[in-house]
């Protein structure tokens, strides 16, 4: 067992350690969409889905990470909860996955980064190194995975072309709120893909801890299960994918160095070592949010 300090539950980017690449099949099962937002002169319908610049629809890397990391900091806070802390202590849990519309990840150096006097009466700022204790020690466990203002992202989507399918265009209509009934004229169309479009998904993680590994293989098997939907119209039953060969592979710096391939790694493996690790991490950043407890916890 390695004693780490709270802060120390990440790489930083600045040295090799390892990288790591999960990849997976995905397949529209009930409809697919990821719009481009309103069309353009000639386009042949109202809402068209993404496209690249060869005319081919994609799925942006952006969209799947933001899907998988809303659920990743709903799953964070869920399991501070289950081990005592309350659903309304915002400073608690703050530490284990900050509000997303808060300002605790985004005020880890603001708030502290202003002049102090110097030697000879000269102002100097808060050195480097003080930042990055500061970051270390106060930025969220999902911050710390999926990026922050003050911290890259460990992990990183490609955008995925889509393999098989093509859009088809559907029609819609607008719904008066107060009526309940079609708003005069306001038929529209709009594209989807269909089920059984397939696209390949790609995530390459940087220096990731297992903790951080294991929380994003629970988030893809939440997409799996049908829990979180892909792109937009969700409520209207869009969205829901399934997900098979999955494929996790770690390049050391060892490969690097000897032009090796890497190794495939056992995900049930990572996947059991990493929720251990993350257990630990959320009781205690919310034990050390709410009483303020020395900065040392046992990990792994």
């Amino acid at each position: 067992m390695t004693r780490h300090t709270a802060a120390r539950v990440f790489h930083w980017h600045d040295t090799f350690v390892h990288r790591s690449r999960l990849e997976a099949k995905v397949e529209s099962i009930s409809g697919l969409r990821v719009g481009a937002g309103r069309a353009m002169m000639g386009e042949l319908c109202d809402l068209p889905v993404l496209r690249d610049a060869a005319g081919q629809p994609f799925i942006p890397g952006s969209s799947i990470k933001g899907a998988l990391r809303s659920f990743a900091e709903a799953l964070l806070r869920g399991m501070a909860v289950a081990v005592g802390a309350s659903p309304s202590a915002h400073v608690s849990l703050d530490r284990v996955a900050c509000d997303p519309i808060g300002e605790h990840c985004l005020k880890v150096i603001t708030e502290e980064d202003k002049d102090t006097p110097g030697q000879g009466g000269r102002s100097t700022a808060l050195r480097e190194r003080d930042k990055v204790e500061l970051v270390e020690g106060n930025i969220c466990l999902a911050c710390a995975t999926f990026g922050a203002p003050h911290m890259a992202s460990h992990v990183r989507f490609a955008d995925a072309p889509v393999e098989d399918g093509q859009p088809a265009i559907r029609d819609g209509v607008a719904i008066d709120r107060d009526l309940g009934r079609v708003a005069g004229a306001m038929k529209y169309d709009y594209e989807v893909l269909n089920p059984g479009a397939t696209f390949r998904l790609q995530v390459h993680l940087n220096d990731d801890q297992p903790w951080q590994t294991a929380l994003l293989l629970l988030a893809l098997e939440e997409l799996e299960r049908g829990g979180i939907r892909l792109g937009g119209f969700g409520s209207r039953g869009m969205g829901l994918v399934s997900v098979t060969e999955k494929s996790l592979h770690r390049l050391s710096l060892d490969d690097i160095l000897d032009g090796g391939q890497g190794i495939e790694l056992d995900m049930a493996q990572v996947r059991d070592q990493g929720i251990r690790e993350l257990r630990t991490l959320v009781e205690y950043r919310w034990k050390e949010g709410s009483a303020g407890e020395p900065d040392t916890t046992e990990v792994g």
